[in-house]
């Protein structure tokens, strides 16, 4: 049997493979002057699943844990800042929480696939017994295999959810997340915990190479 990695592990031996260790990431983002910002609640595509919270709880840990400043969004402002939950933030919305929270960058995150993952199911089947003769004329049981339930394929969790950074000031682009199809043997929540903690290095792998 195929042994499946646990998504913390599976996460580990990934960043150890590429770029700057964590360890150094963080020295470098809490050294950085530019190490607030501000985390817009998050936006999601009507009709998935509604895992705001947790991608919000997550990612902001994770931020924090690499050196991030992540600002609470100010009691004043919800979601009615920017409109309904199910609507995308303009621009101009990004911008002025970002001023409101006083960042000089504002993460921005959209839930645009969330679909629980459903377990596979073997066939089913009954025992039919019939009588026959055999070759000496003798009435004996014969009995075989009906199948009742065909087998169903199991159908792997959905994610997508995407981020992007924004510059305060300018409303500039400053970086964006990669889409992350999580393996078919995880749950919808061991896909979220690692997009989030994925997401969440590479942005900060981001803010080092370009010296944010």
């Amino acid at each position: 049997m195929r042994r499946i990695l646990p998504a913390a592990l599976f996460l580990g031996l990934v960043t150890a493979a590429c770029g700057p260790n964590l360890a150094e990431i963080r020295r470098y983002v809490v050294s950085s002057p530019g190490r607030r910002l501000a985390v817009m609640p998050f936006s999601m595509v009507e009709g998935q699943r509604d895992i705001r919270g947790r991608c919000e709880q997550r990612l902001r840990q994770k931020l924090s844990d690499l050196g991030f400043d992540v600002i609470e969004r100010p009691a004043a402002a919800g979601a009615t800042v920017f409109g309904p939950s199910t609507e995308a933030p303009r621009l101009e919305d990004v911008r002025a929480y970002g001023e409101q929270c006083q960042t000089g960058l504002v993460l921005v995150g959209r839930v645009e696939r969330a679909k629980e993952e459903h377990r596979g199911r073997p066939p089913e089947y009954r025992v039919r017994r019939r009588w026959v003769r055999d070759a000496s004329g003798h009435r004996v049981a014969e009995d075989e295999q009906v199948l009742t339930q065909p087998d169903r394929p199991g159908v792997p969790p959905q994610l997508d959810v995407r981020l992007i950074l924004f510059e305060t000031a300018t409303g500039r682009k400053v970086w964006e997340s990669r889409r992350l199809p999580p393996p078919s043997e995880w749950s919808l929540e061991e896909a979220i915990d690692y997009a989030m903690d994925t997401h969440a290095i590479e942005l900060a792998q981001a803010f080092v190479a370009h010296h944010l």
